[in-house]
Protein backbone atom coordinates (compact mmCIF):
# COMPACT_ATOMS: atom_id res chain seq x y z
CA UNK A 1 0.00 0.00 0.00
CA UNK A 2 3.04 2.29 -0.10
CA UNK A 3 2.20 5.70 -1.53
CA UNK A 4 5.74 6.06 -2.94
CA UNK A 5 8.59 3.83 -4.06
CA UNK A 6 12.38 3.90 -4.06
CA UNK A 7 12.46 5.70 -7.43
CA UNK A 8 10.26 8.50 -6.08
CA UNK A 9 12.30 8.86 -2.91
CA UNK A 10 15.67 8.79 -4.67
CA UNK A 11 15.10 12.21 -6.25
CA UNK A 12 14.81 13.83 -2.80
CA UNK A 13 17.74 12.05 -1.12
CA UNK A 14 21.29 13.38 -1.00
CA UNK A 15 23.91 11.51 -3.02
CA UNK A 16 25.47 10.24 0.24
CA UNK A 17 22.55 7.86 0.82
CA UNK A 18 22.87 4.66 -1.22
CA UNK A 19 19.82 2.40 -1.36
CA UNK A 20 20.31 -1.36 -1.56
CA UNK A 21 20.70 -2.37 -5.21
CA UNK A 22 22.05 0.98 -6.44
CA UNK A 23 25.75 0.06 -6.02
CA UNK A 24 25.96 -3.70 -5.43
CA UNK A 25 29.66 -3.99 -6.29
CA UNK A 26 31.58 -0.89 -5.11
CA UNK A 27 34.74 -0.28 -7.11
CA UNK A 28 37.53 2.32 -6.90
CA UNK A 29 35.60 4.67 -9.20
CA UNK A 30 32.46 4.50 -7.06
CA UNK A 31 33.42 3.23 -3.60
CA UNK A 32 30.20 4.26 -1.82
CA UNK A 33 28.75 1.30 0.11
CA UNK A 34 25.04 0.63 0.19
CA UNK A 35 23.89 2.07 3.50
CA UNK A 36 20.11 1.75 3.34
CA UNK A 37 18.57 -1.71 3.05
CA UNK A 38 15.28 -2.37 1.31
CA UNK A 39 13.72 -3.37 4.64
CA UNK A 40 14.79 -0.10 6.26
CA UNK A 41 13.44 1.86 3.30
CA UNK A 42 10.11 0.00 3.51
CA UNK A 43 9.92 0.85 7.23
CA UNK A 44 10.53 4.55 6.52
CA UNK A 45 7.88 4.52 3.76
CA UNK A 46 5.36 2.82 6.06
CA UNK A 47 6.04 5.40 8.75
CA UNK A 48 5.49 8.33 6.38
CA UNK A 49 2.33 6.71 4.97
CA UNK A 50 0.93 6.26 8.48
CA UNK A 51 1.59 9.94 9.13
CA UNK A 52 -0.25 10.93 5.94
CA UNK A 53 -3.17 8.59 6.76
CA UNK A 54 -3.38 10.07 10.26
CA UNK A 55 -3.57 13.58 8.85
CA UNK A 56 -6.09 13.02 6.05
CA UNK A 57 -8.04 10.32 7.91
CA UNK A 58 -10.38 12.89 9.41
CA UNK A 59 -11.53 13.90 5.92
CA UNK A 60 -11.02 10.85 3.68
CA UNK A 61 -11.26 7.10 4.14
CA UNK A 62 -7.79 5.66 4.51
CA UNK A 63 -5.73 4.10 3.13
CA UNK A 64 -6.20 6.21 0.01
CA UNK A 65 -7.05 4.35 -3.18
CA UNK A 66 -5.33 4.44 -6.56
CA UNK A 67 -7.45 5.95 -9.32
CA UNK A 68 -7.18 5.97 -13.10
CA UNK A 69 -5.63 9.24 -14.21
CA UNK A 70 -4.70 9.42 -17.86
CA UNK A 71 -4.74 5.65 -18.27
CA UNK A 72 -2.46 5.03 -15.30
CA UNK A 73 -3.41 3.89 -11.78
CA UNK A 74 -1.91 6.41 -9.35
CA UNK A 75 -2.58 7.95 -5.97
CA UNK A 76 -4.12 11.41 -6.12
CA UNK A 77 -1.59 14.20 -6.43
CA UNK A 78 0.25 15.36 -4.35
CA UNK A 79 0.12 12.27 -2.06
CA UNK A 80 2.89 10.37 -3.86
CA UNK A 81 5.22 13.38 -3.67
CA UNK A 82 4.37 14.07 -0.02
CA UNK A 83 5.10 10.44 0.90
CA UNK A 84 8.43 10.47 -0.95
CA UNK A 85 9.47 13.76 0.65
CA UNK A 86 8.46 12.66 4.16
CA UNK A 87 10.39 9.42 3.72
CA UNK A 88 13.47 11.23 2.40
CA UNK A 89 13.28 13.69 5.27
CA UNK A 90 13.12 10.89 7.87
CA UNK A 91 16.13 9.18 6.28
CA UNK A 92 17.92 12.50 6.09
CA UNK A 93 17.31 13.23 9.79
CA UNK A 94 18.25 9.77 11.06
CA UNK A 95 21.06 8.68 8.74
CA UNK A 96 23.09 11.79 7.91
CA UNK A 97 25.26 13.99 10.07
CA UNK A 98 27.73 16.86 9.92
CA UNK A 99 28.69 18.08 6.48
CA UNK A 100 26.16 15.80 4.81
CA UNK A 101 23.36 17.57 6.71
CA UNK A 102 24.77 20.95 5.74
CA UNK A 103 24.20 20.04 2.10
CA UNK A 104 20.57 19.09 2.79
CA UNK A 105 18.87 22.46 2.26
CA UNK A 106 16.94 20.99 -0.66
CA UNK A 107 15.48 18.23 1.53
CA UNK A 108 14.48 20.81 4.18
CA UNK A 109 12.78 23.01 1.57
CA UNK A 110 10.92 20.07 0.08
CA UNK A 111 9.78 18.97 3.55
CA UNK A 112 8.34 22.46 4.14
CA UNK A 113 6.57 22.26 0.76
CA UNK A 114 5.10 18.84 1.65
CA UNK A 115 3.89 20.16 5.02
CA UNK A 116 2.18 23.10 3.29
CA UNK A 117 0.53 20.83 0.72
CA UNK A 118 -0.80 18.52 3.44
CA UNK A 119 -2.05 21.54 5.37
CA UNK A 120 -3.91 22.74 2.25
CA UNK A 121 -5.60 19.34 1.98
CA UNK A 122 -6.54 19.45 5.67
CA UNK A 123 -7.97 22.96 5.31
CA UNK A 124 -9.84 21.73 2.24
CA UNK A 125 -8.28 24.24 -0.14
CA UNK A 126 -8.40 21.39 -2.63
CA UNK A 127 -9.67 17.84 -2.66
CA UNK A 128 -7.98 14.55 -3.42
CA UNK A 129 -9.25 13.23 -6.75
CA UNK A 130 -11.53 10.20 -6.57
CA UNK A 131 -11.33 9.66 -2.80
CA UNK A 132 -14.35 9.05 -0.57
CA UNK A 133 -14.94 11.88 1.86
CA UNK A 134 -16.20 11.19 5.34
CA UNK A 135 -18.56 14.16 5.27
CA UNK A 136 -20.25 16.31 2.65
CA UNK A 137 -19.62 19.81 1.52
CA UNK A 138 -19.76 22.43 4.26
CA UNK A 139 -21.02 25.72 2.87
CA UNK A 140 -22.49 28.29 5.22
CA UNK A 141 -24.16 31.59 4.50
CA UNK A 142 -23.42 34.36 6.96
CA UNK A 143 -24.86 37.81 7.09
CA UNK A 144 -25.26 40.45 9.78
CA UNK A 145 -28.73 39.38 10.95
CA UNK A 146 -28.21 35.63 11.09
CA UNK A 147 -26.85 33.64 13.98
CA UNK A 148 -24.38 30.83 13.77
CA UNK A 149 -27.04 28.28 12.83
CA UNK A 150 -28.68 30.46 10.20
CA UNK A 151 -31.69 31.54 12.30
CA UNK A 152 -32.84 35.12 12.46
CA UNK A 153 -31.38 36.93 15.45
CA UNK A 154 -33.98 37.98 18.03
CA UNK A 155 -34.80 41.67 18.28
CA UNK A 156 -33.38 43.48 21.24
CA UNK A 157 -35.88 45.46 23.33
CA UNK A 158 -35.19 47.98 26.07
Amino acid sequence: MAYSGAEDIRQYLPRAVIIEGENPTPDPWDPRPEGLTSNDLAAYIAQSDRLIDAMVGSIYTTPLQKKNMGGELVYPPPIQEISAIYTAYMIFQQRLSGSEKAAGEFTEKMYNWAENELRKIMLRHYELFGQDQLFGSTTFKFDLLSTRHGKQAPELRN
